[in-house]
């Protein structure tokens, strides 16, 4: 917990995010699984295709397979993005944890920060997770991908009593 303008903040727990992170993991696996099976159909039947198309099959699996690469990176990016600069400022993974992401004046993020959000978890991906566990040790408890993008993860019933106390500020 820290002070901020005379208010506690809590910034999200290092397990807590962990458990976020699973939970998201499961969401778009399963999203990958669905996208896998249409586009394995749809790979079937371009094989039973009339035309002889069988001269131009390492040609067609690997324009199959990175289009498929785009597509996921395209859904996934999306997902995250659109979720964590929606009202609901999280994926499910957060909201079924209480967390929200924020911007540092813990406020609601715009669309274009949340996918730099996103984008910079390539860094925390390429030091061997260490941009993820940095949120373990730093004091707003932020990943790698949280200070590139100016972003950190607050618990929701803490953000929620400071929003009340904006309101009745005015």
């Amino acid at each position: 917990m820290h002070k901020a303008g005379g208010r506690d903040i809590v910034y999200a727990r290092f397990w807590k995010r962990a458990v976020a992170a699973l939970l998201d993991l499961l969401v778009v696996a399963s999203i990958h699984q669905v996208i896998g099976i249409l586009t394995t159909f749809a790979w079937y039947w371009c094989l039973r295709d009339p035309y002889d198309i069988y001269e131009y099959l390492d040609e067609l699996i690997v324009l199959f397979n990175v289009s498929r690469m785009v597509l996921m990176a395209v859904l996934f990016w999306h997902y995250f993005a659109i979720m964590e600069s929606s009202k609901f400022q999280a994926t499910f993974g957060k909201m079924a944890m209480g967390l929200r992401v924020v911007d540092q004046g813990g406020q609601k993020i715009t669309f274009h920060r949340a996918t730099a959000r996103f984008w910079s978890k390539s860094f925390s991906a390429i030091t061997v997770l260490i941009g993820w566990f940095m949120a373990g040790f730093t004091k707003k408890k932020q990943a790698l991908h949280d200070i590139a993008a100016g972003t950190c993860l607050m618990e929701e019933e803490v953000l929620k009593a400071r929003q009340v106390e904006a309101a009745a500020a005015v």
